[in-house]
């Protein structure tokens, strides 16, 4: 009976406000137009409503899904664009974060910045949308109640979403650190298999590994919680909202009264709330992508500030180098940002084309920095270190692929040793010229013969399907596919045993005269037959010269050889 009544009530009040929606559009259309009567009035209301939540279910989702692929085609780009900017910079830059850190930036916190962020924000806007119109069609039945059913549910999400707004921020701090976190102990222990196995310290590492993931399914309960919990809190300001006005009309009119305002109240709020709820759907969405966003923007804002430090560092043009030189490095001062101590002090020295020239010292005296400010990885601030007429950091950029680098740890991928030695070249873009003449130069050819799908044989990753001394071997001849005309060893061969040491070090000596050689090297025996030898002994000391010559200048030097038989 009640709700029979109800029903009754609610039409009773469609009809009698149609008096209002007739002048309306009387009011609106020209004279010469038919005049409506209360019944058309109302059908007319009825039928545009109809066709404008018709229109929405039918465009709302695909028009969603275009916005959404178009957000994140916006992403790739401005990730492409980033991680090309990220490369422009010296490798100190990139060490600020982890490989983790920078990995979820360029992908994950790009995707929550576009298609997060601006994809809720869509979201929202577009359900703001359909409240206005819900809003326009209610005031024409009841003007008051209208307005008192936005502002109520208004106020309620208003004071709702400031009391979740700290719970969001943290739990997606969280769950942002959590998920780097957890990536980072899954690569470590795969990583470092070996010596974990050995020691049988796999519980720590798992430890960790679960403490990451708990801290992250814990977030994510929370930020569902908060998801839900507008929703829940909506139903029961649904009933307090009835009881208001109920209470309110019965007060001050009469029982007919308020059962006539509670089903309009409950008719207006039936079509508000989803509306609302998705609105606030929305809006939080765009709160939960936030801490994504926030790293992002910190790493544009650095890249911001390193280019324009660049720009004004590099305001002064190099001098020019004669052809017979052609590595200058004259005194050369560096130290790392944030450090007080030089690594490398008042250095300076020249490679000639064609030449071996052999670095050596001991450990922490800088010769793997060297050789990252010769690469151009490490930008040298002074501009001490020319090759050619330019920077190495500019000689790289002008003319990429003619320093080839071989470091002590080859990284190799899970892709076909083809693809590992044209390393970053699409495979249908692949050199067969270039990449024949690289194997033969690394005395490659026999293995390559060797394996049943040849250059199609896949490397597993980090080249666990090759030796140390083959993983060097593809090491140079990936240097080699670019043809060089400089070649930079980073002690390329210390993790090598002697006899492979030795084929490495005869092949080094078959390129003198047509290949720039700049290896560095802890074991004396390899760089006997080096044209010069430079010898870095920290605390601002150096000497070039002969093998021979630097046996007398330098003690130490002479100490190492005589131990090595030498």
């Amino acid at each position: 009976m009640a709700l029979g009544l109800l029903v009754l009530q609610t039409q009773d009040v469609l009809v009698q406000s149609t008096s209002s929606t007739t002048s309306l559009l009387n009011w609106a259309l020209p004279s010469n137009y038919l005049e409506f009567s209360q019944n058309e009035s109302l059908l007319l209301l009825i039928v545009l409503s109809l066709l404008f939540f018709l229109v929405k279910a039918l465009a709302a989702p695909y028009l969603h899904r275009e916005l959404l692929i178009f957000l994140g085609g916006v992403s790739t780009n401005f990730s492409r664009d980033l991680t090309y900017r990220l490369f422009s910079q010296d490798i100190i830059f990139s060490k600020k974060r982890t490989t983790q850190e920078t990995a979820y930036i360029l992908t994950s916190g790009s995707f929550y910045t576009f298609q997060g962020i601006l994809g809720f924000f869509a979201l929202s806007i577009s359900e703001l949308v359909i409240i206005i119109g819900i809003t326009f069609l209610l005031l024409l039945l009841d003007l008051l109640l209208t307005l008192f059913i936005i502002a109520y549910f208004s106020l309620v999400l208003f004071f709702l979403n400031r009391f979740l707004k700290k719970t969001i921020n943290k739990q997606n701090r969280i769950l942002n650190d959590a998920s780097i976190g957890a990536n980072t102990a899954v690569q470590e222990n795969l990583n470092s298999y070996r010596e974990v196995f050995v020691n049988q310290k796999i519980e720590s590492l798992v430890k960790n590994l679960v403490g990451n993931l708990q801290d992250s399914i814990t977030a994510r309960a929370s930020l569902t919680w908060a998801t839900l919990l507008p929703k829940y809190i909506l139903d029961v300001s649904l009933i307090l909202g009835i009881a208001i006005v109920g209470i309110f009309a019965y007060v001050y009119h009469s029982l007919e009264e308020a059962v006539t305002l509670i089903g309009f109240f409950l008719l207006g709020a039936s079509r508000i709330m989803p509306s609302l709820l998705r609105f606030n759907s929305g809006l939080q969405g765009v709160q939960n992508c936030s801490e994504a966003s926030n790293l992002l923007f910190n790493l544009v804002h650095e890249l911001d500030n390193a280019d324009n430090e660049k720009v004004q560092r590099n305001s002064v043009l190099p001098p020019h180098a004669t052809q017979e030189v052609l590595i200058n490095v004259d005194c050369l001062n560096f130290k790392y940002e944030g450090t007080t101590e030089l690594v490398l002090e008042d250095l300076s020295f020249q490679v000639r084309t064609g030449e071996f020239l052999a670095v050596v010292g001991p450990s922490g005296s800088g010769k793997s920095t060297l050789v990252d400010l010769l690469i151009g990885v490490i930008d040298d601030p002074t501009s001490s270190i020319h090759i050619g007429d330019t920077t190495p950091r500019e000689h790289v950029r002008s003319f990429p692929g003619l320093i080839g680098y071989v470091p002590q740890d080859v990284s190799l991928f899970n892709r076909s040793l083809l693809e590992n030695i044209a390393l970053g070249v699409p495979q249908n873009q692949i050199n067969h010229m270039s990449i024949d003449r690289a194997v033969a130069r690394a005395a490659l050819t026999d293995l390559v013969h060797f394996l049943p799908l040849g250059l199609n044989t896949v490397v597993g990753e980090r080249g666990h399907n090759f030796s140390g001394g083959q993983k060097q071997r593809i090491g140079l001849a990936r240097a080699f596919y670019s043809d060089p005309k400089i070649l930079i060893m980073d002690e390329a061969t210390s993790a090598l045993d002697a006899e492979t040491e030795y084929q490495i070090s005869q092949m080094l000596s078959s390129f003198a005269g047509d290949l720039t050689l700049i290896v560095v090297a802890h074991r004396l025996a390899t760089v006997q037959k080096a044209d010069r030898v430079l010898y870095l002994g920290g605390a601002g000391f150096s000497a070039v010269g002969s093998f021979e010559e630097l046996r007398i200048r330098v003690p130490n030097f002479d100490i190492q050889a005589k131990l090595l038989g030498i």
